[in-house]
């Protein structure tokens, strides 16, 4: 699947954009979209493990996540990595 769409999926499942929220479809979708390496979704996630919504928070993980997404040229994964510090 796409991995933006993937994303976005995710994104309305937080917001309950269109549909209801939920969280742990909203975590599974951006997860979906990580893993195939989209840099938004990778960001995104830093941020769900970096508060630990709807995950358990993990600083550690949410670093390596941020600096993955930085890698691949997310600006607002720089803006995190820059927050952590």
């Amino acid at each position: 699947m796409n991995p933006e769409a993937l994303y976005y999926m995710g994104l309305f499942l937080e917001q309950g954009i269109g549909i209801d929220k939920n969280i742990e479809s909203s975590v599974f979708y951006i997860n979906s979209a990580a893993r195939l390496e989209y840099p938004p979704a990778l960001n995104k996630l830093g941020d769900f493990y970096y508060r630990g919504y709807g995950v358990k928070k993990d600083y550690e993980y949410a670093k390596l996540l941020y600096e993955k997404a930085a890698s691949k040229g997310d600006s607002k994964a720089l803006i995190n990595l820059g927050a952590m510090m």
